[in-house]
């Protein structure tokens, strides 16, 4: 999607790797995947993946969260990813402004910055932030705030 593009021209020197369950877009893939070489396409659900995202590429360094936008969905996203993070990762979150998402923005710890005009889409939900430093949490791999 537009995401996993502009994180591909935006960080050049890293693999991106988009996922979804469904390959209902190939014209959009296939273009990502042309213009941006370090772009990968993984077609599995966003929980489901994290393991194998991880043993194909290492440590992930930058998380986008836009799947499924419920605070039980995304809280168990960043469950799975949690012992992949490296310790400078940074967590992007969008569509922060759902009801649901609300509750989950507060609950997170770390250094967190909202930048909301990035994303301002009203009607869908629109929303945007970013954690990070969970590194220096000393539950950081467990997350146990998150149990």
């Amino acid at each position: 999607g537009g995401g996993s593009f502009h994180l591909a021209i935006g960080y050049p020197q890293g693999i991106v790797v988009g996922v979804d369950t469904t390959y209902d877009h190939p014209a959009n893939i296939e273009w990502v995947t042309k213009e941006c070489e370090n772009f990968r396409f993984w077609q599995q659900g966003s929980i489901e993946a994290a393991g194998g995202i991880y043993q194909e590429y290492s440590e992930i360094d930058i998380l986008f969260l836009d799947s499924v936008h419920t605070f039980e969905h995304t809280t168990a996203e960043l469950k799975a990813y949690r012992p992949y993070l490296s310790d400078r990762a940074i967590v992007l979150f969008d569509d922060l402004l759902r009801p649901d998402m609300q509750g989950l923005w507060e609950s997170l710890p770390g250094y967190k910055l909202r930048m909301d005009t990035l994303h301002d889409g009203a009607e869908s939900g629109g929303g945007f932030g970013a954690i990070w430093g969970l590194s220096n949490l000393p539950d950081y791999k467990s997350l146990t705030w998150m149990d």
